[in-house]
């Protein structure tokens, strides 16, 4: 009924729901109250903010042919006297018994049913998590008309639930809008669940390796262990709805009303939000708007996906391991998802790369680092190549598969290869999709939305950008800080100047982590820094040595001056991203390697290493620099050095306010 009178679709799950109760009752209901609630959402029958005549109903009707008219199963458990025309009229046009319709429906919602808790109990680890998370979404859910709200965030990712509550420590009345599950990309198919991924990949590694042999009997453990890949996706969806359950308990707490469904700007002022599940509609006013609507994974220019064969991070996880797979694209997530197959070992992986090495904005040590480590676990790296062509196709036996070719850069030659899947990994882009961003001015520029430095939408002030919907940083800390920053613009005291934010850290998981804040070498030489880097090999480190894992080191650049101010730390290993914490403080404040040098670390820990880096820049470790390969200190400055010292003495540039040390082996 609510199908033929209203237009609308009904899906399997609100099938299973509304005879749920049919299928373990023995009668019918018959009370025209309890029916009515079927038809309850805002523009249905039900609905005491619109309700449909029967002149309508009957319109509607007339303009669907007596042929396509499925046959209505509760014509008997209705009260004619909600609407007895077309009470009637559905009579006529039904093509089969009330009863046979019924029993039909009921028999194939129960089956579906079944079918479905089946899967459900399949999977034990996440379902009590599931029920709570039922509960806290529907508490969560508007229920009532709209009140005028301070801040309306568009957007439930990190940066939109970080600006919401912002908001609330100010003690604004705020709604959130979110058209999928609150936690975006960062808990559903990006950092979170990538990251969780790569944990038990690192478990597995850890397994296989030789490492495992002193404690087990290594032939005998292997024997004993079966992967689990259903299990696998288990606790990736797990993790991802614990943390879902954590910040929808926040929402409610703060009181922040949460709207689902797509949020389109009507106005500068006035957003309508429509909920494809219900049919929904909404109309929110704000004083402001926080625009964090996340980003989804760039679309190759010539060769699309097909969620099969040819993949993009938002599908990989979900799927089962592949024997092979060819990634495009040797960036952040393309080697975090090569380093995740190479640890499993069930995948033979094969990048493909167009510059002369992966992971091209970070220094040449860490990349080649990195990249050994990736090809003794037989990842293949495709250098100086560009992707030439890429099909799908099926066997004849049913397999599927992707075969590639690639054109080496520099020769021209052109070889084909043949694998079982494609991951094109070539960045993310924001994601505006019916935002209705033409009914305000804001600008979009190649892609991009246009935002001065404190994330407003130019020409707007009311408006504000935040997260990966500016594609400045497409990090998790950075849209919280973003989000966080846009409400204090709004509420605290006017700020004159934007904030800077030098010290921001980053990590990339990798065969090991690989963590970084600051300035790296190759971004010093482009800004003609003169500096000095030292660099200290886990092999000397205890608690390395200890955890039987000394794969790694950390390196520490600071200026080559007498002040020896720190500008940038790099850490590959165990526990990385502890490591270049302990300076990120340090190069916000300008603080130099003798304030750093007062800290004093726990013994044994991976600072321990940190701790005698910065004391090789001193001339004060206990293992002195360049007596093993692992400990290096070397300096670096412009070619015009001197000349710029002389012209600028005393200016307090940089790099040039003494005269070089002596050069260093």
């Amino acid at each position: 009924i609510q199908r033929r009178v209203h237009g609308t679709t009904t899906s399997n799950r609100n099938i299973i729901q509304m005879f749920r109760s049919v299928c373990r009752r023995p009668t019918l209901v018959t009370s025209t109250s309890a029916v009515r609630p079927i038809f309850g959402t805002s523009s249905g029958i039900g609905s005491s903010a619109s309700r449909h005549s029967t002149t309508e109903i009957n319109e509607r009707l007339q303009q669907t042919k007596e042929s396509d008219v499925t046959p209505p199963p509760f014509i008997n458990a209705l009260d004619n006297s909600v609407c007895p025309e077309a009470f009637e009229r559905l009579k006529v046009t039904s093509k089969k018994t009330p009863q046979e319709a019924l029993e039909k429906m009921t028999n194939k919602a129960a089956a579906t049913l079944e079918t479905a808790e089946a899967e459900a109990s399949a999977n034990k680890q996440s379902a009590p998590v599931s029920t709570k998370l039922k509960k806290l979404r529907k508490k969560c859910k508007a229920s009532e008309p709209l009140p005028h709200f301070d801040v309306c965030v568009i957007g439930g990712g990190p940066a939109g639930v970080a600006s919401a509550l912002r908001a609330v420590d100010y003690n604004k009345k705020v709604c959130l809008i979110e058209k999928g599950k609150v936690g975006g990309a960062d808990l559903w198919n990006g950092a979170l669940q990538s990251k969780t991924m790569w944990e038990m990949s690192k478990f597995v590694d850890k397994v296989n390796s030789d490492s495992m042999g002193r404690v087990y009997d290594v032939s005998k453990l292997r024997e004993c262990i079966t992967f689990n890949e259903t299990k696998m996706r288990g606790s990736i969806i797990a993790a991802a709805e614990f943390r879902e359950s954590q910040l929808l308990q926040a929402l409610n707490a703060a009181d922040v009303k949460l709207l689902e469904g797509s949020a389109m700007f009507a106005s500068p002022t006035e957003v309508n939000v429509h909920n494809d599940v219900t049919g929904e509609y909404n109309t929110v006013t704000a004083d402001y708007f926080i625009i964090s609507t996340g980003s989804t994974p760039r679309d190759h220019p010539h060769f699309p996906t097909d969620g099969e064969s040819i993949i993009t991070s938002d599908e990989v996880m979900m799927q089962q391991l592949p024997k092979s797979v060819v990634i495009v694209g040797a960036g952040v997530i393309g080697c975090e998802f090569a380093s995740i197959f190479a640890n499993f070992g069930k995948t033979n992986v094969h990048i493909i790369d167009k510059a002369p090495r992966i992971l091209p904005m970070e220094d040449e040590d860490i990349a080649l680092y990195v990249q050994s480590m990736l090809e003794r676990k037989g990842v293949t790296v495709h250098h100086e190549a560009s992707l030439f062509d890429l099909q799908a196709f099926e066997n004849d036996d049913g397999t599927k598969g992707v075969q590639y070719m690639i054109q080496n850069n520099k020769t021209k030659a052109v070889e084909t290869y043949s694998v079982d899947k494609a991951l094109i990994s070539i960045g993310r882009v924001p994601n505006y999709k019916g935002l209705g961003l033409e009914n305000t001015k804001c600008k979009v520029t190649d892609g991009r939305m246009r935002v001065d430095g404190f994330q407003r939408c130019a020409p707007h002030t009311h408006i504000y950008a935040v997260g990966d919907a500016t594609v400045d940083i497409a990090l998790v800390n950075m849209a919280e800080t973003e989000g966080k920053l846009a409400i204090d613009h709004i509420y605290s005291a006017k700020q004159e100047q934007p904030p800077v934010i030098d010290n921001l850290s980053t990590i990339m998981f990798l065969d090991e982590e690989v963590a970084a804040v600051g300035l790296n070498e190759q971004q010093c030489r482009q800004q003609q820094i003169s500096y000095l880097m030292a660099r200290y090999g886990y092999e000397f480190v205890s608690r390395a040595v200890a955890m039987g894992d000394t794969k790694g080191f950390i390196k520490i650049i600071v200026t080559n001056d007498r002040e020896k101010r720190v500008l940038g730390v790099r850490a590959i290993g165990p526990h990385a991203s502890s490591v270049v914490e302990l300076a990120s403080l340090a190069i916000h404040n300008k603080a130099s390697a003798y304030e750093l040098a007062e800290l004093m670390t726990a013994y044994p820990a991976i600072t321990q290493g940190f701790q005698e880096c910065l004391r090789m820049l001193l001339g004060r470790s206990i293992l002195k620099p360049n007596v093993f390969p692992q400990l290096i200190l070397r300096s670096w400055e412009p070619s015009d050095f001197e000349r710029g010292r002389n012209y600028r003495k005393g200016g307090g540039d940089v790099g040039h306010t003494c005269a070089p040390p002596p050069a260093l082996e």
